[in-house]
């Protein structure tokens, strides 16, 4: 089932009028409010005046280019909050490694998907309301009661559920040097199984499995309700791109296509954890605040 739209403030920048004529015909069908810079400077200005929840940002423009604007908007505590997704022609290690180094919280390359910018903007504008709501809470609430909430958060435990045991052997090395703890499983029965009575903090789901497929799989953990609210990413094929979207739209939060990048990898992890971290939180202090009335 396609999910709800959510409306939102996003703002467009590119120095190419085509480019954002599609993002705001695209954009606007969706319901959202779009503005537009066309350069760096333009762009850290509509953001202090705009409030965007999500900025699309082409990294090569004049000026200022795209890695400078998210330096400064991320640096800046009135705009730090924004979700930036780059936008760039070059879908190499290099332009992602300075992104996040800059702040960036997505990238999309160029061409551009239809289905795949939707996804990502949902994404990032879920993930802007809970760093909202999780500022407001901070404020209403005593430091020492949320640091006690902060700490209550486990070291995160990955799940993958991937049949090729090279590639999730490499995967759980990939996430080890990153400080997670990963649970490995070869078959989606088995996965159904582990979910049963274990709820992992986030799951990468490859879609093509013995025993039970992945959108199966995806099924089955939406209908758990010690699962309902983990992030799960699937993992496609390069050619895969609609059963890829149908993952999107029945309830996963991400996808990875193989052969999976590390860097990538890593970043997809790190963002999702970010909105279910979130999430949690703001459910324990609303719900230990109800009852302590």
């Amino acid at each position: 089932m396609m999910q709800e739209k959510e409306t939102a403030r996003i703002l467009v920048v590119d120095d190419d009028a085509n480019i954002i004529n599609f993002f705001r015909a695209v954009l606007e069908e969706q319901g959202h409010t779009v503005a537009t810079a066309e350069n760096g400077i333009e762009a850290v200005k509509k953001a202090r005046e705009f409030h965007p929840e999500v900025i699309l940002l082409d990294v090569i423009m004049p000026q200022m280019d795209g890695y400078e604007v998210t330096e400064e908007l991320k640096g800046n505590p009135e705009t730090s909050s924004i979700s930036i997704i780059l936008v760039t022609g070059m879908d190499t290690l290099e332009d992602k490694v300075r992104g996040l180094e800059c702040g960036a919280d997505d990238f999309i390359t160029k061409p551009f998907n239809f289905d795949e910018l939707v996804a990502r903007v949902r994404s990032l504008v879920k993930l802007k309301r809970l760093q909202d709501q999780l500022a407001n809470l901070q404020k209403e609430c005593k430091d020492d009661f949320l640091l006690r909430q902060k700490k209550s958060l486990s070291l995160n435990m990955v799940l993958i559920v991937e049949d090729d045991e090279r590639i999730s052997k490499i995967m759980s090395n990939v996430l080890g040097t990153g400080g997670y703890l990963t649970h490995t499983i070869i078959n989606g029965l088995d996965a159904v199984d582990f979910i049963k009575d274990n709820t992992p903090d986030l799951i990468i789901l490859d879609l093509m499995l013995p025993g039970l497929d992945g959108m199966e799989v995806l099924k089955r953990v939406r209908e758990n309700p010690l699962t309902r609210e983990v992030p799960v990413i699937v993992v496609t094929a390069i050619d895969d791109f609609k059963t890829k979207i149908k993952g999107l739209y029945i309830g996963a939060d991400d996808y990875l296509v193989k052969p999976v990048k590390s860097l990538e990898l890593l970043a997809r992890v790190k963002a999702n954890l970010r909105k279910y971290q979130a999430n949690k939180l703001i459910r324990d202090v609303l719900k230990d605040s109800g009852a302590g009335k």
